[in-house]
């Protein structure tokens, strides 16, 4: 998942990549998605947006907690539960 959040920076931003998620961030991601690319997709477009406006250059765990949330998909910070799982397909 990690090769495919990478790739897909890189076809947004070209060759200046931008966005970089912390390992901790990823493994949120990976767990909230449950895998899905769509799913990956939106919860990242989401960090970032959060991190662009917060004025941070790392997306970090607690960035990406607060785009799952904002979906509105989560029961509570650190719930076991994906979107996925949630049956959320977007």
């Amino acid at each position: 998942m990690d090769a495919y959040i990478d790739h897909r920076l890189r076809v947004a931003s070209g060759p200046q990549r931008g966005g970089r998620f912390t390992d901790q961030a990823l493994a949120c991601v990976e767990k909230h998605s449950g895998g899905i690319p769509r799913v990956i997709n939106i919860i990242c477009d989401r960090a970032l947006l959060l991190g662009y406006v917060a004025e941070q250059n790392v997306v970090d765990e607690s960035i990406v907690v607060e785009a799952v949330r904002k979906l509105g998909r989560s029961r509570a910070v650190g719930d076991t539960d994906s979107l996925a799982e949630a049956g959320w397909r977007a």
